[in-house]
């Protein structure tokens, strides 16, 4: 059996960073999901090139502003601010217009997705 060990909120600032990749560094983690919108994400990015060995995966997340405009993923955003409903509040988020994804089943999360991606 093997035992693999995640780093996870890789990026979140340069100061997580520091122990995060000393465990990394160390064989104690042997894998790293990164934030792409923190602080500390190019930072992370520029230490993994270093380290081909570990597997990298995308931590996903949803909190601030949406890289899509409101108007694109409504039923994502509160109305009175704009922000990323609370996860409890995204069971109703149905519908993604303007960008061909339909309007059904969850799709306002692939559109979000796809924006991280592609922003």
């Amino acid at each position: 059996m093997k035992l693999v060990i995640r780093a996870d909120d890789v990026g979140y600032t340069d100061i997580c960073n520091i122990g995060t990749f000393k465990t990394l560094e160390q064989g104690i983690s042997t894998s790293a999901d990164v934030m792409l919108d923190t602080p500390g994400t190019e930072d992370a990015l520029l230490r993994l090139l270093e380290m081909p060995w570990i597997s990298i995966g995308w931590h996903t997340h949803f909190w601030g502003s949406p890289v899509l405009d409101p108007t694109e993923v409504p039923s994502l955003v509160e109305e009175e601010n704009g922000r990323i409903r609370f996860r409890k509040d995204l069971q109703n988020a149905t519908s993604c217009r303007g960008n061909g994804h339909g309007g059904t089943g969850g799709t306002l999360l692939i559109c979000r997705l796809s924006a991280e991606l592609v922003n």
